[in-house]
């Protein structure tokens, strides 16, 4: 009913919430109101965003895993690992990403609800070990994080869980802590 409504709301492990849509060539992540986490982590996501779907799982809205669904000219669907910092008085901004993997993927949503919003769902998950996972209702595809990024994020207790988009839209959210316990006993 939330989700459906557009409201704002934080019920433990899920929370619902809009995303106003950024300008073309920068992106304005909206931190996702949870408590701190650490590794392994699973993020479960439902949206109305069509395009240029953004989560990134890391150091506040700034660096970290970046999931991209419908991304691009090409609409696909892409892991990154970026870091970023904001201007200051010594210095301007910068920013920088390195592209783990992409898959000719497009995430297409379910039945439009009463509204005509339809909604994608997915989740992504990352492992101690660095394994990515990322999956859909149709599809899955995952991958390794680079041993570095890897590092920071290990050693961090504070991740926060970051959506956006260039969607031209406003977009509804739904994004829930999935059970990351399952992760680190897989066989």
């Amino acid at each position: 009913m939330f989700v459906a409504m557009g409201l704002q709301a934080l019920f433990g492990r899920c929370t619902t919430l809009r995303c106003q849509a950024s300008d073309i060539g920068y992106l304005d992540y909206v931190v996702v109101p949870f408590e701190k986490l650490s590794l392994p982590t699973k993020v479960e996501v439902e949206t109305t965003a069509a395009n240029d779907v953004h989560v990134l799982i890391g150091i506040e809205s700034h660096s970290g895993l970046e999931l991209v669904v419908n991304g691009g000219a090409e609409k696909a669907s892409c892991l990154r690992w970026v870091r970023s910092a904001p201007a200051s008085k010594t210095s301007e901004a910068w920013s920088m990403r390195r592209e783990i993997m992409c898959v000719p993927y497009v995430a297409e949503g379910r039945i439009p609800d009463e509204e005509g919003f339809s909604w994608k769902s997915f989740s992504i998950s990352l492992d101690l070990d660095g394994l990515i996972l990322v999956q859909f209702p149709d599809a899955e595809f995952g991958n390794f994080l680079p041993e570095e990024p890897l590092n920071i994020l290990t050693r961090r207790k504070d991740l926060t869980i970051s959506i956006g988009t260039f969607y031209k839209f406003e977009s509804k959210w739904s994004v829930c802590l999935g059970d990351a316990e399952k992760l680190s006993k897989r066989v």
